[in-house]
């Protein structure tokens, strides 16, 4: 019997906006989740291969922002289409090696308090 109910295992729940590059990779079709992603920059997500190539590119929907997926409208939810599908020229799908993939957003997002790209850290390499 499928377990509906949203639950949280070994953790605490977040805050809205804690996690402002998180994003939920959906079935667009069913809205529900199957896979998750970062948000890297304003129009790119960072995702595992194996989430990417799940589906066909028109049935992902990334929706950011969000806090309660369980909700079918939400305050401060984003939601994308993904125009574009990049997996790494190495990516095996036996062993998972270089299980990387670029997602295009077919839309930039904006900043806002709850969708941000990660912080990634400053060049510490002299140049």
């Amino acid at each position: 019997m499928k377990n509906v109910e949203a639950r949280i295992i070994g953790g605490e729940e977040t805050t809205a906006g804690e996690w402002p590059w998180q994003v939920a990779l959906v079935h667009a079709p069913s809205s529900s989740l199957y896979c998750g992603a970062s948000l890297i920059n304003l129009r790119f997500l960072l995702t595992a291969a194996h989430c990417a190539s799940i589906l066909p590119m028109h049935q992902i929907e990334a929706w950011l922002g969000g806090h309660d997926l369980s909700k079918g409208v939400e305050e401060g939810r984003v939601v994308r289409k993904i125009s574009r599908v990049i997996i790494h020229n190495h990516h095996n799908r036996r062993t998972l090696a270089n299980d990387l993939a670029l997602l295009r957003m077919d839309q930039p997002v904006n900043n806002t308090r709850t969708v941000r790209p990660v912080c990634l850290p400053e060049d510490s390499k002299p140049r």
